[in-house]
């Protein structure tokens, strides 16, 4: 896995796919769907990615969660990025805030599934599941949870989770 700060759309793309011939990638070029995406990010003010090379089976799978963490004014789920994969999705979105988030300017609300009411959580509650969040949440004691579900085909995620 690699982390990459991006100032020039041409160069990333020149080395990811540098990158994945040193991986031994059978076609080891970018999607074109990809490269828009790149362009898109960097066109909104985004310019950090995290780049790793995935391998694809004929079968149902699911892959374990990452955690990336960076200061933010919102809550941002990176999308769209997917793209170029095939077939159904379904992600699952487990959301801790102290505040209920009500304003999504990326993917709109009626997309996410949400199946019941948020859970108020304390402090101890949220240390217990994740020490590590809880002192970034700065063991507060009216956290909310709100669990979602996106679903749809990879080819329809045109825009991502974004809400404050």
């Amino acid at each position: 896995m690699a982390v990459a700060r991006v100032l020039d759309p041409e160069w990333f793309i020149a080395w990811v796919n540098d990158y994945l011939k040193r991986s031994r990638v059978g076609n080891p070029i970018i999607p074109g769907v990809l490269q828009a995406a790149v362009r898109q990010y960097l066109d909104e003010g985004f310019g950090w990615f995290v780049f790793d090379v995935v391998s694809l089976e004929d079968h149902l799978k699911s892959t374990d969660a990452l955690q990336y963490r960076f200061k933010s004014s919102s809550l941002c789920y990176r999308i769209k990025i997917s793209r170029a994969n095939q077939g159904l999705t379904s992600i699952q979105l487990l959301v801790l805030s102290p505040t209920m988030l009500g304003n999504f300017s990326g993917l709109p609300m009626e997309r996410v599934d949400l199946r019941h009411l948020p859970v108020s959580l304390f402090s101890a509650d949220v240390r217990s599941l994740h020490p590590e969040i809880a002192d970034m949440l700065g063991r507060r004691d009216d956290v909310k949870l709100r669990i979602g579900w996106i679903r749809g085909q990879f080819q329809d995620l045109d825009r991502d989770v974004i809400a404050r």
